[in-house]
């Protein structure tokens, strides 16, 4: 329910995009125990349905989400779905299912130069069963690292 909250915060019309939050506690999005997850999740930054971008803060505090579920063939999935200058840290994704278009991530589907670097740098992990969706991810690393 937080992080729904979180997410309809920042996705609404009069959404605020440069929302603060911290995890307090290990979140589970769905039951992991069970094979097909049956709350989907609409990423943080509805990058593909609104246009918004999240350009705030958001510390995990070494915390885990778990069963992030994401299947509907969309752009700009993850969940953030798109960062502009935020700063996403101490977060880790686990027990996960994110599938879409380009620019697909556990984290974030996408992230400007300045986002990656506090991605990378503050070593987040993510467990999840990419299929192919990873390589977006993968591509804008290289891309930032020229």
């Amino acid at each position: 329910e937080e992080m729904a909250w979180f997410a309809n915060q920042v996705n609404s019309d009069a959404g605020n995009v440069t929302l603060k939050g911290r995890l307090t506690c290990d979140i589970y999005l769905n039951n992991i125990d069970e094979d097909n997850y049956a709350h989907k999740w609409t990423p943080i930054a509805n990058y593909a349905d609104t246009g918004r971008v999240f350009s705030g803060i958001f510390d995990g505090k070494g915390f885990t989400i778990y069963g992030l579920s994401i299947d509907n063939g969309k752009d700009y999935q993850g969940l953030f779905g798109y960062l502009s200058g935020a700063q996403i840290k101490n977060v880790k994704i686990a027990s996960s299912h994110v599938h879409g278009g380009s620019e697909v991530g556990g984290i974030a589907g996408y992230s400007d130069k300045k986002g990656w670097k506090i991605l990378r740098e503050r070593a987040m992990k993510c467990d999840n069963s990419w299929g192919t969706s990873a390589n977006a991810y993968i591509r804008l690393y290289k891309e930032l690292l020229k």
